[in-house]
């Protein structure tokens, strides 16, 4: 990590996989163990004080995705294969770490509410089945019965993507 007000190089840890801001002045980021097949995810502070380990996830390639409120986190991780990729939100009041049991799904993306987060779902060849949306907090499935080739989706309000 670069500081720049104090204008040096902090160093965090070797093979983190993925970082993502928390808020101003939080990192939230992964850490990747590939000979154990392992990943620890962190959160720590700008300054480089106050790491906090806040799970570990049996995979060595996570994604992140913090949710607009910074309350919950998609941790989504990339298995070697389609549609064996897996999913987990991490509730980060709660300290809960909750797989979706879902298989062949990637990627997630937050409703400004926070309430509900879309992914895509991939069928063994890698092609896009269907769009699938969450409720994050018990982590119900509705199936859009969207058939499509998008796999980037942006919310524009709590019931409107592109």
């Amino acid at each position: 990590m670069i500081d720049f007000n104090q204008k040096r190089l902090a160093n965090l840890e070797e093979n983190i996989f993925d970082a993502t801001w928390l808020d101003n002045d939080k990192l939230i980021y992964s850490i990747s163990d590939s000979e154990n097949n392992k990943s620890t995810i962190y959160k720590i502070s700008t300054n480089s004080q106050n790491k906090e380990k806040l799970t570990d996830i049996d995979t060595s390639s996570t994604f992140l995705q913090v949710s607009p409120d910074k309350n919950m986190v998609i941790i989504y991780s990339e298995q070697e294969g389609y549609g064996q990729n897996e999913i987990y939100v991490f509730n980060i009041p709660n300290n809960k770490l909750s797989e979706v049991s879902e298989k062949g799904i990637i990627g997630g993306e937050w409703t400004p509410d926070s309430k509900q987060f879309i992914t895509n779902k991939f069928n063994n060849s890698g092609v896009i089945t269907d769009l699938l949306i969450f409720d994050s907090n018990h982590l119900d499935k509705k199936n859009t019965q969207l058939k499509t080739n998008i796999n980037k989706t942006i919310w524009i309000s709590n019931n409107q993507l592109i």
